[in-house]
């Protein structure tokens, strides 16, 4: 059962178990010594000697031999037993309602809280809080608030101890700053920041040292891949290398601060990682390093006055200092909660282009005054006279500071209500990510818009989908200038793929798309690229296509692959293809006379007469020999045509239709000419 006790000199009360009566303890609240009461219970009653209640109570005990002589003892009688325990029921009973009562009457429950260690002694009187001079309260006030920094340092130490523990004694520093000038939260907040950004740098290099080694690992084993293969292959053989490379992890870990506390204008704390404390003195950008003692910076403070928010000062490094405004409210009057939350949610969209604001530092001053920092804001002015939510009363430029005279709602949004605001924005700002995770157009944006910003802000992950979806969905008009420049200005770079690409480019060409495709030329195109640009030439038609396409007959990875692609081109590069009638190779005059064959006329029929003549190989004069038949009946039927008023196409002069390639089949490199 609790006793209650009172500290005779803070009038601080306790509830102690009765294990504590009799006893002294010491007062947590100012040390002073408290007696603890006796148990009512056991307190003798007034004129009654103490030899007097020890007669009684050995009166009350059984002799010793009573109950040897007694056949028939209490222990073996049930009746007796059941007695003795329902007596000592009620007196139980009795003894709780006694002490409740006497607890009412002296003085009421204890409202201290917690156990304290002392030793045995008398109860004396207590003395409250108000019996206390000023002097005394402010010595007790002094007292309590250096055993608090006692505790706070002990704490601290023990913290030290554990990022030793963790990062090794060589990884951790201890920074004093002395001299600091600030309201003591302000300047926690700020200097702590520091410290973490200065131990967060070396956590960074440590990062982008291993991603440099991965990158290096990664560029030696291609380099040795491509020697080994040439050295088997020499310049031909597969187009593909492979190779493997170790990947280098930074064993820097994440870095942590320990606020070590303030002694007046000192503030103190320890950091890790630290290798170096030399350079990490030069990282903290604080003031002055007065000396640096092994693992211990001192540093004479020069902060800014009065000390910025360093949520202000992140957002000055993150977007620079003249994109960085601080917007001061006058006039929110209402509910300062209510009103910040709608000031926060309005403001921060309310970007150029719809774009999120960034907004730090929101304070209630009072008076329906606020004040908040946002950015990126390149100009205040504009900024200022954007806001919905009220009216530019005052601008500095030059400080990029604005004053906005509030027009809030007659009736604010509950807080119910913007949060459900704010969930819904978040619904949103999820259904954007799951559509750019999913490389789909975003919530209210077209087909068309999507794959502009992708391709606008060459999304690696999506380009492939925006330029199929490009190809096949249908043109815009009014945006097909806008369509065509974005592909060709992007046409090779890395990232696009030719056989994405160029049937985008088809699809929204214009008059410059022809030659984006011919400033191909000169270049060895990849395996895959080959057919698709060799289609685009063909639908394109014109003879300076037929050209670049005729430019392949005499390579030995696309002379064989060019011919069907020429011969569809049709009588538009019977030119171009005639101009490799006398080559020296003769599989090169093969393929010539594959392709006159269908598409020859009479330019074709005069010149393959000297062929016939020339070709001293049987096969090759008996397959000149058979083109030039083939020509010869073309030009004879489009002549009795002519003379009979009857249209004649040539086969190879139908529309072109479009052909399903095949992923397996061989795709030579061919080149075009400049």
């Amino acid at each position: 059962m609790a006793i209650g006790a009172e500290c005779p000199e803070c009038g601080r009360q306790y509830r102690l178990p009765d294990d504590k009566a009799g006893r002294k303890i010491r007062c947590k609240e100012c040390g002073a010594v408290v007696d603890v009461p006796r148990r009512a219970g056991r307190a003798r009653r007034a004129g009654q000697p103490e030899s007097a209640g020890k007669r009684t109570a050995a009166a009350r005990r059984p002799a010793r031999g009573r109950s040897s002589g007694n056949k028939r003892s209490s222990k073996n009688n049930p009746a007796l037993l059941i007695g003795g325990i329902v007596v000592g029921v009620v007196v139980c009973i009795a003894a709780g309602v006694f002490f409740g009562m006497q607890m009412m009457s002296g003085g009421g429950a204890a409202t201290g809280s917690g156990l304290a260690d002392g030793s045995t002694g008398t109860a004396g009187p207590g003395v409250t809080a108000d019996d206390l001079t000023d002097e005394q309260k402010a010595q007790k006030q002094a007292a309590y608030e250096a055993s608090l920094e006692q505790q706070r340092l002990a704490k601290s130490g023990e913290e030290k101890a554990s990022l030793v523990r963790r990062y090794g004694d060589g990884k951790v520093v201890t920074i004093v700053i002395s001299g600091v000038v600030g309201e003591t939260a302000a300047a926690n907040k700020y200097l702590n920041r520091k410290v973490f950004r200065a131990a967060y740098k070396e956590y960074e290099a440590g990062r982008k040292q291993a991603a440099d080694r991965t990158e290096s690992n990664r560029k030696a084993a291609e380099q040795q891949a491509v020697a080994d293969h040439k050295s088997t292959w020499g310049d031909f053989g597969p187009t593909f290398v492979s190779y493997r490379y170790e990947l280098v992890d930074s064993d820097v870990p994440y870095p942590r601060i320990v606020n070590g506390g303030r002694l007046e204008n000192t503030f103190t704390f320890h950091a890790a990682p630290a290798s170096n404390p030399q350079e990490f003195a030069q990282r903290l950008g604080l003031g002055t390093v007065t000396s640096i003692n092994g693992r211990e910076i001192h540093v004479q403070a020069q902060l800014p006055t009065p000390i910025p928010d360093p949520d202000v000062e992140e957002l000055a490094l993150q977007y620079g200092l003249d994109q960085v405004v601080q917007v001061n409210v006058t006039g929110a009057t209402g509910d300062p909660k209510l009103v910040q939350l709608y000031l926060e949610n309005e403001t921060i969209r309310s970007g150029a282009d719809g774009k999120r604001l960034s907004l730090v530092a929101m304070k209630a001053l009072g008076n329906g005054e606020f004040q908040f920092s946002v950015a990126p804001v390149p100009n205040a002015q504009v900024f200022g006279e954007s806001l919905r939510w009220g009216s530019l009363q005052s601008g500095d430029p030059s400080g990029r500071t604005v004053t906005i005279a509030a027009q809030l709602p007659e009736h604010l949004p509950t807080e119910a209500e913007l949060n459900a605001a704010k969930e819904a924005e978040r619904k949103r700002e999820k259904a954007i990510r799951d559509a750019d995770w999913a490389h789909k157009p975003r919530p209210d944006e077209s087909e068309l818009d999507w794959a502009v910003r992708v391709i606008t802000d060459i999304d690696v992950f999506g380009l492939e989908k925006a330029l199929k979806a490009l190809a096949v969905m249908d043109v815009v008009e009014e945006r097909r200038d806008e369509v065509s420049k974005l592909l060709i200005q992007n046409l090779g770079a890395a990232h696009f793929k030719l056989a994405d690409q160029i049937p985008a480019m088809m699809r929204w060409k214009t008059d410059d798309t022809e030659k984006a495709i011919l400033r191909l030329g000169g270049q060895h195109l990849a395996t895959w690229d080959r057919p698709v640009v060799m289609e685009a030439l063909v639908e394109l038609g014109t003879p300076a296509c037929a050209e670049a396409l005729a430019s392949a007959l005499p390579d030995f990875f696309s002379g064989d692959k060019c011919v069907k692609y020429l011969i569809d081109a049709g009588p538009v590069a019977e030119g171009p293809v005639l101009g490799y009638l006398k080559h020296e190779n003769a599989k090169v005059r093969a393929r010539v006379y594959t392709i006159l064959s269908e598409i020859g006329g009479k330019e074709a029929a005069t010149k393959l007469r000297t062929n016939v003549k020339l070709e001293n190989n049987p096969g090759m004069k008996a397959q000149a020999e058979a083109c030039l038949n083939m020509v010869r009946e073309r030009v004879n039927a489009a002549r009795d045509a002519t003379e009979k008023g009857v249209g004649f196409l040539f086969p190879s002069a139908m529309p072109v239709l479009s052909r399903v390639r095949s992923e397996k089949e061989t795709r030579p490199l061919f080149r075009l000419p400049v």
